[in-house]
């Protein structure tokens, strides 16, 4: 009899498993009584886990490609820096333009202009002629700077003990010829002697041309006189 009930409670069991795994949520518990075995199901409500969610590490921005450089073209110089316009030295890679410009060499000093009159021997030689107003005594401007060196001639040679000067013209007769070259050569010692040489050192002469002398300008001659050495 006992065995019997066994097997009717394990029947029971069995019938009640298979009602509780259609019921969702529910757990079988056997009960032991004296007279039968039984199971109760009993609803055991699951608290659902929060579901872990996986911390999301940001991707790494990408690096921005480099842009590739132009390529020279074809009429471009390769010794020259196409960004700056400065030429480059191939072999060194410097900027030959930053390097400064040699200063330029300072240009010669002129020289100076020959000397317009020079003393040889016993006489004062003039380069240029001394010209006057056409008819008159009148010394003109352009032959002044000649008058100027002979006052700087005779004023730094004091060897010059005296200077003569001789003018020789041709005024159409003889006598008209004498008198005019007496005025010029008397305007000669008048401008040498206001520049500063002293009177007693000039004296002055006129004469008429020679018939050998066919030249239309006026012959006018320096002969000087120098001191005597003593020994």
């Amino acid at each position: 009899m006992f065995q019997i009930r066994l097997l009717l409670a394990a029947l029971a069991a069995a019938l009640l498993g298979v009602g509780c795994g259609s019921t969702a949520g529910r757990v079988c518990q056997p009960v032991n009584t004296w007279s039968m075995a039984s199971f109760s199901c009993s609803a055991v409500s699951e608290t659902p886990q929060p579901e872990q969610v996986a911390e999301i590490e940001p991707e790494p921005e990408p690096e921005p490609e480099p842009e590739p450089e132009p390529e020279p073209s074809a009429d471009t110089d390769p010794g020259t820096d196409t960004d700056t316009g400065s030429d480059l030295d191939p072999a060194s890679g410097t900027d030959t333009a930053a390097e400064p410009e040699p200063e330029p060499e300072p240009e010669p000093e002129p020289e100076p202009p020959a000397p317009m009159v020079a003393l040889e021997g016993n006489e004062i030689q003039v380069q240029g002629q001394i010209q006057f107003e056409a008819g008159n005594a009148t010394i003109l401007d352009d032959s002044k700077p000649i008058l100027d060196e002979m006052v700087q001639l005779l004023n730094d040679n004091s060897d010059i003990r005296r200077v003569t000067i001789e003018v020789r013209t041709d005024a159409g007769s003889r006598r008209a010829s004498k008198k005019l070259a007496k005025k010029r050569a008397r305007a000669l010692r008048k401008y040498l002697t206001k520049q500063g040489v002293k009177k007693r050192r000039v004296r002055a002469k006129g004469k008429a041309k020679k018939a050998s002398e066919d030249s239309e300008e006026d012959v006018i001659t320096f002969k000087v006189k120098l001191k005597r050495r003593r020994r």
